[in-house]
């Protein structure tokens, strides 16, 4: 197993906060909400040097994803500070498989840094930027990147490492 940099502390609050951001921003499932949080993770990563809500990701089939996080929206798991999971803030819309995040409030942006939203910010650009109908499929090599791949293919529990992350 490679040596990996330390974890960081998650912040469950901050969590659902960022998935409310980009869920008032771009109409998209709660999948795509987790990609697009990888993409602002990454970037957070390489220049601040953590995540922005300090979770740790899995590479799922489905793509990149904190677990943590996907635990409040996916599981409804609580955490200390965010009762009854994400069910409060959170729920889906559609139907026919075309089920669309929507944030029940705006988020509280007092939770983040400068720089937590200056990464979501560029993600969320990024995704809106896209010509594509579909916009993270057109982003699916940076999305679907080396750390995800390496995870898939050397770590029998899916853990992306921070280092391939960074590289």
């Amino acid at each position: 197993m490679q040596a990996d940099l330390p974890s960081f502390r998650f912040d469950p609050e901050k969590a659902i906060e960022a998935v409310l951001y980009i869920a008032t921003r771009i109409p998209v499932d709660k999948r795509a909400v987790l990609r697009v949080l990888y993409l602002a993770d990454k970037q957070h990563l390489r220049t601040y040097a953590r995540f922005i809500a300090g979770d740790f990701y899995h590479a799922l089939d489905f793509g990149p994803t904190p677990m943590r996080t996907y635990g409040l929206i996916e599981l409804q798991i609580s955490f200390e500070g965010v009762k009854g999971g994400a069910s409060t803030v959170l729920r889906e819309q559609g139907c026919n498989g075309s089920r669309r995040l929507e944030a029940l409030r705006d988020p509280d942006l007092d939770v983040f840094s400068d720089s937590d939203l200056e990464c979501l910010d560029a993600a969320i650009d990024k995704v809106l930027a896209q010509p594509d109908s579909d916009p993270l499929r057109a982003l699916r090599e940076e999305i679907y990147d080396r750390a995800w791949l390496n995870a898939r293919a050397e770590r029998h529990d899916g853990r992306m490492s921070i280092q391939h992350i960074l590289d």
